[in-house]
């Protein structure tokens, strides 16, 4: 008799930057690891995944004019079937802060875990491009809630990174694909 196979690690990327993220990481192939991507519902998101690549499980979260709390409550069905299904002893999270509705429901999501899945669980935190936007200033609430869920993190700082790695003179398309980069090795590093 043969064992059964140790189940991939889970990804769960809330937002576009998460999305981004998962593209390139199945792109460059981390095949360890079995991707969800959580994303406002827009036409065709497939079409953003290269062909030939094996597809993500994707949740179109829907936002109506109402409030996050509303919203939630729309896609409580999906989100509850995403908590439902976790089982891995191991998985990452990945947020993107420029994403509120995706953000919030990434704090509902974790609010629905085991005290225990939370010790094994990663969370990858993308924060906005610019400091001096409004994307940023609408974030900074989201991300004093993130840090205060007792779950390990790490913090992409794009405007640090940018900064650091002296990427001023990068399109955005360009940085974008750095930042992947970036947190496909974080990925990496967390499932070696």
């Amino acid at each position: 008799m043969t064992a059964s196979p140790t189940p991939p690690n889970q990804i769960i990327c809330f937002g576009w930057m998460g999305l981004k993220a998962a593209v390139h990481a199945l792109q460059v192939g981390i095949a360890t690891a079995n991707f969800t991507v959580v994303v406002e519902e827009e036409g065709d998101l497939l079409s953003h995944f290269p062909a030939g690549t094996t597809m993500p499980h994707i949740i179109k979260y829907k936002v109506g004019t109402g409030s996050h709390e509303e919203n939630w409550l729309t896609n409580l069905e999906a989100m509850q079937a995403l908590l439902a299904s976790q089982k891995q002893d191991k998985f990452i999270l990945i947020a993107d802060l420029d994403s509120q509705e995706c953000t919030y429901a990434l704090i509902k999501f974790l609010g629905g875990l085991a005290p225990a899945m939370l010790e094994d669980a990663f969370l990858i935190v993308i924060t906005p491009f610019l400091e001096d936007s409004l994307n940023w200033k609408r974030a900074l609430p989201y991300l004093s809630n993130l840090k205060a869920i007792p779950v390990r993190k790490g913090i992409v700082h794009l405007p640090e990174l940018i900064r650091s790695h002296r990427l001023e003179q990068l399109t955005v398309s360009q940085c974008e694909k750095y930042f992947c980069a970036y947190i496909k090795n974080m990925i990496e590093e967390e499932l070696a």
